[in-house]
């Protein structure tokens, strides 16, 4: 990508990120070194790709560069792979002056190659500046990515806020970044209902990377409708569940016992959990017991407390082992208290239990993860500006709810602190702009003799990890 303007030159240019330390080649054997972990190993497809690789170090390499090779497809498809290790960078360019920078934050990330519409190019709604360590930042929860604006272009900001041409160099750059919008683009009304800090949080507190509490004013009711009580039927096989008697539910512990005994169990007994189990412990917890009209929504009823009577709430299962379903993920139909089996979900159930296995110190993966997802839509129709923040109270409240369940029923149970969002949101056919994973619950069938003690309530599996791949 090159622009002339005026009499400067800007062109798209590839390097390594920062954390890159070192780029060294013995014959087509490639090393990269970086600031922490591992350095990444590989073979380069020839020596003049090998060279390109180490030389880019020291020498950014631009785009009409690269598509001026012979194996330019090749080249970029390495990059591609890089980047999801966190290890590319790129630069805006002028005249030998970077005037612009992008960092990856996410192994998700990658420049876009599709070019803007035509038009102005505004930056979007969701994207914010910032100083961070001596530089201006631009950062967004939409891109998984940080713009650094560099100390010659610090008119950037008002130039961002009264709209670029289509064909601006700079405006180019941070469309492909992720930053910019059209002036055509209108939002969905999913989209709406996201206030901006909402968005920033939920994108910076899952890992995909100013409070002015209003509360219950119904902002959204006259201008989008109000999302339905009951999530509407998903495609799939539907699985009964077997019936939950009284005497199931009725037992001899009092709420006090439960509430002392309970403990994250994070080792899954020998017999694994059983779906008559597993239906037991959506009935109590998680079923929607009757439907009411309020004055502007219905109302469901559940079995534990929500904010406004809302339930937002919605809950799926990764199964791993629950023996009477297959592997995959499956929503619960609350109101018909039925599964509904998810197709081609397999590898992504597996990676979700590989990252609940994470969660918990590296215990063996459980029986099932019990993903909890907030039609947040639905709640922020009536709470302006604090939707994020009672849905994740709620969420709180569900796990407790569950913790004690699990507890009464002599079963393993465990919150996550951490869960792969990105895997249930590739696999399962939902907007996570009208409904996206808050949290995780790992369960397993009746634990050992030896691990009903369970372990104190840690921390781990919440610290940060950089993954560089391969």
């Amino acid at each position: 990508m090159t622009y002339h303007t005026a009499t400067n030159i800007q062109q798209l240019t590839f390097g390594y990120d920062e954390d890159v330390t070192d780029v060294s080649a013995n014959g087509l054997d490639i090393s990269i070194c970086v600031s922490q972990g591992e350095p990444l190993q590989f073979r380069a497809p020839d020596q003049s790709i090998a060279d390109l690789l180490v030389a880019m170090k020291l020498h950014p390499i631009t785009e009409q560069e690269i598509l001026a090779l012979d194996r330019s497809a090749l080249v970029l498809a390495i990059l591609e792979r890089l980047s999801r290790g966190t290890l590319v960078a790129w630069q805006l360019r002028e005249n030998d002056t970077c005037v612009l920078s992008i960092r990856s934050l996410s192994p998700q990330y990658n420049l876009s190659s599709a070019p803007p519409p035509k038009g102005r190019l505004y930056l979007s709604r969701f994207a914010y500046m910032r100083r961070d360590d001596g530089h201006l930042v631009l950062e967004s929860s939409e891109a998984a990515a940080r713009v650094i604006i560099h100390a010659q272009s610090t008119g950037i900001g008002s130039a961002l806020c009264n709209g670029l041409a289509h064909d601006h160099a700079m405006a180019q750059f941070l469309w492909r970044a992720g930053f910019m919008v059209s002036e055509h683009e209108e939002e969905s009304d999913s989209q709406s209902c996201w206030p901006f800090h909402d968005r920033l949080f939920h994108s910076n507190s899952r890992g995909k990377f100013a409070r002015e509490i209003i509360g219950g004013d119904y902002h959204f009711n006259g201008k989008v409708p109000s999302p339905s009580a009951l999530k509407p039927a998903m495609e799939g096989k539907t699985i009964a569940l077997p019936a939950v008697s009284s005497r199931q539910t009725n037992t001899d512990s009092t709420l006090q016992t439960i509430m002392e005994t309970r403990r994250s169990i994070r080792q899954p007994g020998e017999q694994p959990l059983t779906l008559t189990q597993l239906g037991n412990f959506l009935h109590r917890t998680s079923r929607t017991i009757a439907v009411r009209s309020g004055e502007f929504q219905d109302l469901p009823q559940r079995p534990y407390p929500g904010g406004g009577s809302i339930y937002e709430l919605e809950v799926y299962i990764a199964n791993w082992r629950c023996d009477g379903i297959a592997q995959g993920i499956f929503h619960y139909k609350s109101d018909r208290h039925c599964l509904v089996a998810l197709p081609d979900t397999q590898d992504a159930a597996q990676q979700i239990l590989q990252k609940s296995s994470q969660a918990m110190a590296g215990a063996p993966q459980p029986d099932v993860v019990i993903i909890i997802t907030s039609r947040l839509p639905r709640l922020a129709w009536k709470y302006s500006k604090i939707a994020y923040r009672v849905t994740l109270i709620n969420a709180g409240v569900l796990i407790q709810t569950m913790y004690l369940t699990a507890t009464d029923m002599k079963l393993a149970g465990c919150a996550n602190g951490l869960g792969d969002h990105q895997a249930f949101h590739d696999a399962v056919d939902v907007d996570s702009w009208e409904e996206t994973a808050v949290a995780e619950f790992a369960l397993s069938g009746t634990p050992d003799q030896t691990t009903t003690q369970g372990q104190p309530e840690t921390a781990s599996g919440m610290g940060a990890r950089h993954d560089h791949g391969n």
